[in-house]
């Protein structure tokens, strides 16, 4: 019995270490952060259309701190471009996710409007993937990863559109101005 209660304990100790910063009961410092180097991580954000000109674009992060980026419309640049974060950066932002609980988000939050953008977000993280789709409902902790995903990605620079921005006209679209009740 003894035995198999070590080799329990061991077997919970491992798992813990295993699953890394997603399950630490105390987040690092963000001076102790950083990705195993045989970790897999892609992060995606994609914005699609609505009625307007809402831009419509999609960054994917990886890894290594690549950025790569694809204008679609009602953007400041069209095609595709790439860019850097530091993987200090992109440690920090995998430690918001998994703070946020990224991974406990509905798989979809919609409402029956219309002409809405629509915001496609996803965490590939060791084997283990997730995707939200946000048109309408979604909580606001979501729509603050989905700013900060931007804003890491410096996608203003290729959008012409600051996050907040694009939060605002979303919330002003759907009819959420000045107290006024969601349409």
């Amino acid at each position: 019995m003894k035995h198999q209660k070590r080799c329990l304990l061991v077997f919970l100790a491992t798992v813990v270490q295993t699953l890394g910063m997603c399950c630490l009961a105390q987040p690092p410092s963000p001076s102790e952060i950083t990705l195993p180097s045989d970790s897999n991580v892609v992060i995606t954000l994609e914005r699609t259309l609505c009625f307007g000109a809402c831009p419509a674009y999609k960054i994917t992060i990886y890894r290594n701190g690549l950025v790569r980026y694809l204008g679609n419309s009602y953007v400041k640049v069209t095609g595709e471009q790439s860019g850097r974060i530091s993987t200090d950066t992109l440690a920090l932002l995998v430690r918001t996710l998994c703070e946020t609980n990224f991974f406990d988000f509905k798989d979809r939050y919609e409402e029956s409007i219309t002409d809405l953008p629509t915001t496609i977000t996803s965490l590939a993280i060791n084997g283990k993937t997730k995707v939200v789709v946000d048109y309408f409902g979604a909580p606001e902790s979501l729509h603050r990863l989905e700013s900060q995903i931007d804003d890491v990605a410096v996608t203003e620079h290729w959008t012409g559109v600051k996050a907040a921005r694009r939060r605002f006209d979303s919330l002003w679209n759907a009819g959420e101005r000045f107290g006024e009740p969601k349409r």
